[in-house]
């Protein structure tokens, strides 16, 4: 039991890599800035750090109580 939730966190953690890297190589604000669409640019570069600016933190914090509490196993919720 705890090995598969370990196994699903870390598939859950992987396809969430593997998107941010593969959004992180697409330049979009970029080529807009390229072709003078600034403010469409800077808006998704702002909401795309504020995304993972708020993800990381998260996720982490959570990973760390689910350990902390054998993800649910010794500390249920009241």
């Amino acid at each position: 039991m705890f090995l598969s939730l370990i196994l699903i966190c870390l598939l859950w953690a992987g396809l969430h890599f593997y998107v941010i890297s593969r959004l992180l190589s697409i330049p979009v604000s970029r080529v807009l800035e390229h072709y003078s669409i600034d403010g469409l640019s800077h808006v998704l570069e702002i909401v795309g750090a504020y995304w993972m600016g708020a993800f990381f933190p998260l996720f982490s914090s959570f990973l760390v109580f689910d350990l902390c509490t054998g993800f649910g196993l010794w500390l249920h919720p009241q």
